[in-house]
């Protein structure tokens, strides 16, 4: 699975998480698939492919103006999808502790931090 094919799922899901034409459903479902791999032996790969989905999160939970398509409850739920990946990923225990810990803090801590100001946020996370 690793090998063969873990680099063509994440590949995929980066597809869609970066299509403009792709719907919240669509980008919720990779995002939905992302962290069911998380779980699976050797979750969703290295480092580069670690921060690689960091940086679509990232860019998730900045739309403010609805860039990522769609009205603004299903961009609030798109968020939360996302920031439930980012806690899959911290919990499980099959990536390298040191590349979770240097992609969150180099990439998507400062964005973490100003989501967690946000009032809808605090219950969920």
């Amino acid at each position: 699975l690793r090998t063969k094919f873990l680099p063509a799922i994440v590949s995929g899901c980066e597809k869609q998480l970066s299509a403009k034409k792709a719907g919240n459903r669509t980008k919720s479902a990779a995002l939905a698939l992302l962290s069911s791999l998380c779980k699976a032996p050797g979750g969703m790969g290295n480092a580069e492919q670690i921060g690689s989905i960091v940086e679509h999160i990232k860019f998730i939970l900045s739309d403010t103006s609805g860039i990522a398509g769609g009205s603004h409850a299903t961009n609030k739920s798109l968020k939360l999808d996302g920031l439930r990946l980012v806690h899959v990923m911290v919990s499980c225990n099959n990536h390298s502790p040191a590349d979770v810990k240097n992609v969150i803090i180099n990439v998507l801590l400062e964005k973490l931090c100003d989501t967690m100001n946000e009032n809808c946020y605090k219950i969920n996370s």
